[in-house]
């Protein structure tokens, strides 16, 4: 049973900020009234149970929510309010990661690379670190190709992470480009899942699209997280390690643009 928040009484959460490293700046972005529209969305997923809410009626299942209430978990969504270049109204939505294998999904904003390209660069290499470890698994613990074998598996994880994040192509409304490389420079390197959360599609496809942002946030959608830091039906502001470092960077030059073109 798919359980109905109490989006009444939600409290919404502060609005989008963080310290661009280029121009050394905060920028922000406020909640405008995007918690009105996640509530809303929120209502045709409990209305559809799936996340294609656009589509024909009967609903489809093929990316069905119920999933998310079961081992899968919950995801987290995004909605962004915001106006094309002749002033229209436009609503984003953003679903982080991958949904059952899925990067694109009509209605939902794609991902920060091209999906093609991550397709083929992951295919491969993720073939042989499966039979690797498949061949590790089976050997007998005295095996004296055991040490090589987990450190060529290894190194081939880290290399096939390197490339993939190095698909990742970040845009800012003043039309400068980074890669995610950019922000995470300590020796922990990229956080997995970096440039795969709502807020980071959202800001970067509105500016690829000339959609101005108005507002944004993000909620969270299925069975409690194991370390119950997400719970279902209550919203959220972005996560610290992952979208932090690049907010201040995507953000950077939307003020002004809000100033030229919103009366």
């Amino acid at each position: 049973m798919i359980l109905s928040p109490h989006i009444d009484s939600i409290q919404w959460p502060h609005p989008l900020q963080g310290e661009c490293r280029h121009c050394g700046k905060e920028h922000s972005l406020a909640l405008g009234r995007a918690p009105a529209l996640g509530a809303e969305l929120m209502r045709q997923l409990i209305t559809r149970g799936c996340l294609d809410v656009d589509g024909p009626r009967p609903a489809s299942r093929s990316h069905s929510t119920l999933p998310l209430f079961g081992e899968d978990r919950g995801k987290m969504l995004g909605v962004l309010e915001g106006v094309d270049a002749c002033g229209k109204p436009v609503v984003l939505r953003a679903f982080s990661g991958q949904r059952n294998g899925h990067w694109d999904i009509a209605g939902w904003v794609p991902p920060l690379f091209d999906i093609q390209l991550w397709q083929e660069t992951n295919t491969r290499t993720e073939k042989e670190i499966k039979r690797l470890g498949t061949v590790i698994d089976q050997a007998h613990e005295d095996d004296s190709t055991l040490p090589f074998l987990k450190r060529r598996r290894k190194l081939l994880s880290r290399d096939l992470m390197a490339r993939l994040h190095g698909l990742y192509h970040l845009q800012n409304f003043r039309g400068e480009r980074a890669a995610l490389a950019d922000f995470f420079t300590d020796r922990r390197g990229i956080p997995t899942g970096a440039g795969d959360c709502c807020a980071p599609k959202l800001l970067n496809h509105a500016v690829l699209h000339d959609i101005i942002p108005l507002g944004i946030t993000e909620f969270y959608w299925g069975r409690t997280t194991r370390s119950k830091d997400r719970v279902h039906g209550r919203f959220y502001p972005a996560c610290t390690g992952k979208c932090l470092p690049l907010m201040g960077f995507l953000l950077c030059g939307l003020d002004e643009l809000q100033r030229q073109r919103i009366p």
